[in-house]
């Protein structure tokens, strides 16, 4: 038996009831409704998670003071006359005691004790292992948490060569030249050979109309914004900024003309230079819009609680307690881009972690620090740091990486982060995310097609994916929030259709931004299909049969990118034929779906199969371009492509 599991179990032996201590840990924790009452609260189901071994008396006198502590702790959280709940605790030398309470859903508690260290209160000598707290500020403005960020940064910059590569930068086209203390803002066009440092702001719009820059508006903003007329959270921003050192702020809405399309193409091209080079990014998650402010009071969370010890002298001796956010720490999940920074398993419920815009500011940018409600959290390239992490000491609170750029091979990983968050305009897709594309397309001469690359085209071709946003093979084509998971061929595949051509006309100057068209040409196998709709789902099945017949043995699942519909699809001559199509706004049909099975002419492209499977597209004919054919789903099924299929080169939009 090891020091932890000697020092541990006298301790859960007095706790269920003066069980043999030799008993194993998991007996311990089976054993039900065990209970042992002290200061009339009944604790029962303790699960222990010690992760460093505890230095601590290997008696049973320990149960007994830890369980007095409890019992204190619980009491003053949980008023009720009786309590049965199932906690577990979780330990480590010289770190606060956290219990977390495990059956409590509709107002969960995650407690962590501590001794205090600031104000000489002497801690309670019967529990040495207990560490002390960090100081959590009581205010967002207070001197503490610039303290905090201004050590991560300084740590930042004196170790990180990958975060601070690029400082001092080539400064955006038009800063805010901003004072806190005199109350000063203007707009600045600094020149193009000018280095220097700024920072940048990450925020929600809301639904109102915040103050932004226009082409009548220019000139009075180069002689200076009206302090009145900045909304809260820009003054906050420009107080942090003041206060980290810095004299210049890059907000979206003040640096980019907004009535002038061209100038916000240009613009939003620079994304990815404007947050990469940013000295620090303030992430507003706190700030539903911009008149919210993210520098504030800090709510009842973190106010602490004491508990007096009396000992047999007659001295007193004191710890601490105090609610935390059960919202988990992320930090190093694998290598790839997005498991690093894993923007999925961070829990956090502001509204700014689900928008589409927020997401490259946030993935570009070298340092961001966090302004969540009750604390800061600073992260950075190469490590992560929680103001409430504990202890205070840097190199126990810094999770250290190395995150690398994003790359074509986690591509597929960026696009399903992407595509769960919301955007007000639909038209937002591909630029919201160009700044990203840009960054993968450094190095490399692989073209990039409205949201896919041509190197891995037909593969991530099969992906399952309103108004028009993007040609109907592209991901972006369908509305934001349906995931889109952009998987890879498996290892045993074998391609079946080869990419010929491929064009994008693009609207703006931005390459990687909104499109207003574009094709691609495939050969590869197609077979005629007809589609019907049967318990709930889409069903395809090879034409060469008899009109109504079925032929279950060929019969196989699509997975629709949209609402389906019945239409009229151009033929080369400009005639027209019977077709299913994308339900779009302008579109007066009704849904394709229940008794709709009359024969309607689609096809399927197999893009590659395993020696099981066969994965491709369903398309159907375009009713806006003749000749040419519009992608209306997915299949992945145990189609035999020998029957039925025939090498064909088809264009699609």
């Amino acid at each position: 038996m090891d020091k932890l599991s000697k020092a541990i179990y006298p301790l859960l032996d007095r706790i269920f009831n003066k069980r043999d201590s030799s008993r194993r840990l998991y007996d311990l924790g089976r054993e039900k409704h065990k209970q042992r009452d002290v200061e009339n609260a009944a604790i029962c189901h303790l699960t222990v998670n010690l992760t460093q071994h505890i230095i601590c008396v290997q008696n049973s006198v320990m149960g007994i003071i830890l369980c007095e502590l409890l019992a204190k702790v619980i009491r003053h959280y949980h008023s009720d006359s009786s309590i049965h709940m199932k906690f577990s605790i979780e330990a480590r030398t010289g770190y606060p005691l956290i219990i977390t309470g495990l059956n409590y859903t509709d107002d969960p508690k995650r407690i962590e004790v501590f001794k205090d260290i600031d104000d000489g209160s002497p801690p309670w000598p019967r529990v040495p292992f207990i560490g002390g707290g960090s100081v959590i500020m009581d205010h967002s403005d207070d001197q503490g948490v610039y303290d905090f960020i201004l050590e991560c940064l300084s740590d930042c910059i004196t170790t990180h060569e990958h975060c601070d590569a690029r400082n001092p930068v080539s400064l955006p086209s038009r800063l805010l030249e901003v004072s806190d203390q005199n109350h000063t803002c203007r707009l600045v066009e600094p020149a193009k050979d000018q280095l220097g440092t700024y920072m940048t702001l990450s925020y929600c719009w809301g639904n109102g109309n915040p103050l932004k820059l226009t082409r009548g508006l220019y000139n009075s903003f180069q002689n200076g914004i009206s302090w009145i007329d900045l909304p809260q959270l820009f003054r906050d921003a420009i107080r942090i900024t003041n206060r980290l050192g810095v004299s210049y702020l890059w907000i979206d809405s003040l640096c980019i003309v907004q009535d002038d399309r061209k100038d916000w193409e240009i613009e939003s091209e620079k994304m990815a230079s404007i947050y990469q080079n940013a000295h620090i990014t303030i992430v507003a998650a706190s700030a539903p819009d911009p008149e919210a402010p993210i520098l504030g009071a800090r709510g009842q969370q973190m106010e602490k609680a004491e508990f007096e010890f009396t000992e047999e002298d007659g001295s007193k001796s004191y710890l601490f307690s105090r609610c935390i956010s059960d919202e988990p720490f992320w930090g190093l999940r694998g290598l790839s881009v997005i498991r690093v920074k894993n923007f999925q398993s961070r829990d956090w419920s502001q509204t700014i972690y689900n928008r589409g815009w927020t997401f490259q500011e946030d993935l570009l940018s070298r340092r961001t620090i966090h302004y969540l409600p009750n604390r800061v959290v600073w992260e950075c390239w190469m490590s992560h740091c929680d103001e409430r992490q504990l202890p205070r000491d840097p190199n126990h609170r810094k999770k250290r990486y190395k995150m690398p750029k994003p790359s074509q091979e986690s591509w597929p990983e960026l696009v399903t982060a992407y595509t769960v968050r919301n955007l007000t305009h639909t038209s937002d897709t591909l630029p919201a995310m160009s700044g990203i594309a840009y960054m993968v397309s450094e190095g490399t001469c692989d073209e990039y097609l409205a949201g896919l690359w041509r190197s891995s085209f037909v593969v991530h071709l099969a992906c399952p994916c309103k108004e028009y946003i993007a040609p109907t093979w592209s991901w972006a084509s369908t509305a934001m929030k349906d995931t889109v998971e952009m998987h890879g061929k498996s290892e045993d595949a074998r391609t079946l259709t080869v990419l010929i051509d491929a064009k994008v006309d693009v609207k703006g100057g931005n390459k990687f931004g909104e499109v207003s068209g574009g094709f691609i040409q495939l050969r590869g196998p197609v077979c005629e299909m007809q589609l019907y709709y049967d318990d709930g789902w889409y069903r395809v099945q090879p034409r060469p049969l008899k009109e109504g017949e079925v032929n279950e043995t060929y019969q196989t699942r699509i997975f629709p990118d949209t609402r389906l519909c019945a239409g009229d699809g151009l033929l080369e001559t400009g005639e027209v034929a019977p077709t299913i199509c994308r339900k779009y706004a302008d579109l007066q049909t009704e849904d394709f779906g229940p008794g709709d099975n009359a024969y309607h002419v689609i096809y399927m492209i197999a893009l590659w199969r395993t020696r099981t499977h066969v994965a491709g597209i369903v398309i159907g004919r375009s009713p806006r371009v003749p000749g040419a054919y519009e992608r209306l789903g997915m299949v992945n099924s145990r189609l035999k492509i020998e029957k039925g299929f025939v090498d064909s080169t088809i264009t699609i939009v």
